[in-house]
């Protein structure tokens, strides 16, 4: 008797399992990479951005659990996950990066949000999300489920900017605590300029001579930068803060031209300031002092890149 058993079925069971296995090791060799690093490392498949692969530290950005192909928006609606920009703003789901590379092929670099957990507790992060065209990754291998490959998918990176955000602002502490410090001993050096200048022109007291009213003069002049200087670090510690207000009023911008023209023209010799103007007055409305600083660093920046000339 001859037994004759057909083995094409059981190679292709054997390679079958073959190929799962491999995929298997790839699949954990690359859970155990994207766990080791510090930043939180997700892969996301579908218009819908269903979770396909999340390292540990994705965990501690999110303060939730992500469990695998559920969709962006039910995890953040359930966990009580709410992210908002920089400056405050909540973000709608359409919105965030992730949805943004999935949804809109968008590759999304640097983007700063802060994410709020269901505690109240914030962090700040720095997202970036690339979109991955279908054909780069076997998605069905990664995710283990019956997903089709031609939908689109991103990997998106959370940096947590704790340490930074906490350095930029002992930074602007600092600024704000010097600037405010400095002001006192210029207000005095400016007074006592403007005061000797004030008072010899005025016929009070010793008569100085030409060269001694020259330097009394340009001390005045190195005080009020110096006070300018002072004012712009401050307005920087403002800005970052977010406490920047301008305070608008009707002005004659024809008349605080030359005023400002002429200080600048004390600064420097190899220059000749010239003003040229076609109306007798504009009134324009705007913050009085911040046009001049607009103005003064406008005139600084041209003397600065023009070794000679006339502006």
């Amino acid at each position: 008797m001859v037994v004759w058993h057909d083995i094409t079925e059981s190679r292709r069971l054997l390679r079958e399992r073959q190929i799962h296995a491999e995929t298997e090791a790839r699949r954990s060799q690359l859970q155990m990479i994207l766990d080791e690093l510090p930043s939180s490392v997700y892969l996301v498949q579908g218009k819908d951005a269903r979770l396909v692969m999340a390292n540990h530290a994705s965990k501690t950005v999110f303060g939730a659990e992500w469990t695998l192909n559920k969709s962006m928006h039910d995890f953040l609606n359930e966990n009580q996950i709410r992210i908002f920009t920089d400056n405050g703003r909540l973000l709608s789901t359409e919105q965030l990066a992730t949805l943004r590379a999935v949804q809109k092929g968008e590759t999304v670099y640097q983007r700063q949000e802060i994410i709020r957990h269901a505690d109240g507790t914030t962090l700040p992060v720095i997202v970036n999300a690339i979109s991955l065209a279908s054909n780069k990754l076997s998605m069905d291998n990664l995710s283990g489920a019956n997903a089709s490959q031609s939908e689109p998918s991103a990997i998106v990176v959370h940096q947590d900017v704790t340490a930074l955000k906490e350095a930029e602002y002992l930074k602007d502490e600092f600024i704000g605590v010097a600037a405010h410090e400095l002001r006192n001993p210029l207000a005095i050096l400016h007074g006592c300029a403007q005061t000797l200048i004030v008072q010899t022109l005025r016929g009070n007291g010793q008569p100085l001579d030409e060269w001694q009213m020259e330097a009394i003069q340009d001390i005045d002049q190195a005080t009020m930068r110096l006070v300018e200087l002072t004012e712009d670090l401050l307005d920087v510690t403002r800005l970052h803060a977010g406490r920047l207000e301008l305070h608008t009023e009707a002005m004659d911008i024809v008349a605080l031209v030359p005023r400002v023209v002429k200080r600048i023209q004390m600064t420097t010799e190899q220059h000749q300031l010239l003003v040229h103007q076609e109306n007798d007055h504009l009134l324009v409305n705007v913050d009085r002092r911040r046009i001049e600083q607009v103005l003064t660093n406008v005139l600084n920046n041209a003397i600065k890149y023009t070794p000679r000339g006339e502006l």
